[in-house]
């Protein structure tokens, strides 16, 4: 019995000891794995300053190369696959930019927004980029500044009954529907349920100030029939689908509206009905990124086609540097109205 027990005993103690091996190799190998990056050991690998910066995005590279054409680039620095340049611009000297890359969807577009204002001190952010025209008063070219902006595919779809599509009880959408899709609201938690992400208005009055003339001809001379104008007003929408589809589009520009309670001036008269104008695939999902974290952002869109509603095939290919170049122009000029 007394040899059973002994033997017993050195078994545990054996197994006991490998235990203690395994879990000594454990701790030792995840001691030198990389340590997750954070915002406070990833600041020292960008340029510090007093001043914070105000932020200038983009999706993609023709919109991005139109705005640092205009500007001086100090530096720049990749940060969790995000490239910041850091820049000034001649015609405010003292600010200090930060421009970089949002990449095209609205989930990319969120990300970048969420990451930059967590690592950097931001005053503003500012959008410069191309998109679709849903109203037929503007053109290829054409500048817009929405005054609100909406996630028009946060849906909804609904189930048919008898011909007819229907939502639950229980569920909410502020306009009539396209098909089976119902535009939803959008849950911000604590800060309720959003239909439109407005811009701040002093941001509104700045943009009001500019005076830019903007570009008609793309480099291999293709020229727009009419010269490209600047307009602030209209609502602008956001989705993760590239819009190209004309019956949708007249969907949006005749049922997503909304009455303004101090008529404006748009398109040379006073209006009180805003109306859906350009749409984009990422400018929405920002905006609330903003409005979550307190940050004041604005939106400058140039059409680079008429997402469905032109006559012959999609203008996009044709027109997007143009468009890029004249929404920079835009921005560029808008920095000089900021208070």
């Amino acid at each position: 019995m007394n040899l059973i027990s002994g033997r017993r005993a050195v078994l545990l103690s054996l197994f006991l000891a490998a235990i203690g091996l395994v879990l000594v190799f454990v701790f030792a190998s995840a001691s030198m794995l990389p340590k997750p990056a954070s915002s406070a050991n990833l600041l020292p690998l960008v340029p510090q300053r007093q001043q914070r910066y105000t932020a200038i995005m983009s999706a993609f590279a023709p919109e991005i190369s139109a705005v640092l054409q205009g500007m001086t680039v100090e530096t720049s620095r990749t940060v969790m696959g995000t490239t910041y340049y850091f820049a000034t611009y001649p015609e405010t000297p003292g600010r200090h930019y930060l421009v970089f890359q949002t990449n095209v969807s609205m989930v990319n577009a969120a990300a970048a927004v969420q990451k930059t204002i967590m690592l950097f001190p931001l005053d503003r952010l500012v959008f410069s980029g191309i998109a679709g025209g849903v109203d037929d008063r503007l053109n290829i070219g054409d500048v817009v500044a929405p005054l609100k902006w909406i996630e028009y595919q946060e849906n909804i779809l609904g189930r048919e009954v008898s011909g007819t599509y229907t939502i639950n009880p229980w569920q909410y959408s502020p306009f009539p529907n396209y098909k089976e899709r119902f535009i939803a609201q959008v849950d911000l938690g604590s800060q309720g349920p959003v239909t439109w992400f407005d811009v701040p208005q002093y941001m509104i009055e700045a943009a009001r100030n500019v005076s830019v003339t903007l570009e008609s001809c793309t480099t291999s001379n293709i020229c727009l029939e009419k010269k490209p104008k600047f307009f602030v007003g209209g609502l602008g929408g956001s989705s993760q689908s590239f819009l190209d589809n004309a019956e949708f589009r007249e969907y949006l520009w005749n049922q997503v509206t909304i009455t303004n309670t101090t008529p404006y001036t748009y398109f040379g008269e006073m209006t009180t009905t805003l109306h859906l104008d350009v749409i984009d695939m990422e400018s929405a999902s920002a905006a609330q990124v903003c409005r979550m974290n307190g940050v004041d952002c604005f939106f400058f869109r140039s059409l680079s086609d008429l997402a469905g509603g032109g006559p012959g095939e999609n203008e996009m290919n044709t027109f997007f540097q143009l468009a890029a170049n004249n929404s920079a122009k835009v921005m560029l000029a808008y920095l000089k109205e900021l208070p």
